[in-house]
């Protein structure tokens, strides 16, 4: 997993609106970076494609005309699958339990293979792929259908972020 250890860093923005002088040093910025900053009520995002060791760090796309006096900049959590060719090098898995009417199966020593994104009617979706070293079945405890659980409170939707196109990098 990878991501920027510049986070919660108020900044000095520069003009054109795709450079800006941290105050954390510009060497807490890693190239290819995602960094994010809450202007006007909206998420806008970025990646670092420059940073010249003296200050200044240069993203693109660039931020919107909001992106004055002080903001706060904040570096976003990247993170990827392990290669097909990194087996055995794996740290951690999961375990599931899978219930269905009259079925039951537990699946262990799961992996991330693949992630797919897709758009769904504004909606980023994700389908993750993982891998079982084993699965058993227990379907002799299985049980009527199970409902599934949500988590309280409001889901998380950008469907009001925006990026600002600027120039190539």
């Amino acid at each position: 997993m990878s991501h920027s250890t510049a986070l919660g860093d108020s900044v000095m923005p520069d003009e054109p609106r795709n450079t800006f002088t941290p105050t954390t040093g510009s060497t807490n910025y890693s190239l290819g970076g995602l960094i994010g900053v809450s202007l006007n009520g909206r998420a806008e995002y970025s990646a670092v494609t420059d940073h010249d060791l003296s200050g200044d760090v240069t993203v693109s796309p660039a931020f919107s005309s909001a992106f004055t006096g002080t903001p706060t900049v904040r570096g976003m959590q990247t993170w990827f699958p392990g290669s097909r060719t990194l087996t055995g090098d794996r740290t951690h898995s999961l375990t599931f339990r899978v219930d269905g009417v009259g079925f039951r199966s537990f699946a262990y020593g799961c992996v991330l293979e693949s992630v797919a994104l897709s758009l769904d009617n504004g909606r980023v979706m994700a389908d993750f792929t993982y891998q079982a070293a084993l699965i058993q079945d227990d379907h002799g405890n299985a049980v009527e259908p199970i409902e599934p659980t949500y988590n309280s409170g409001a889901p998380a939707s950008f469907r009001g972020s925006y990026v600002v196109v600027s120039s190539a990098a």
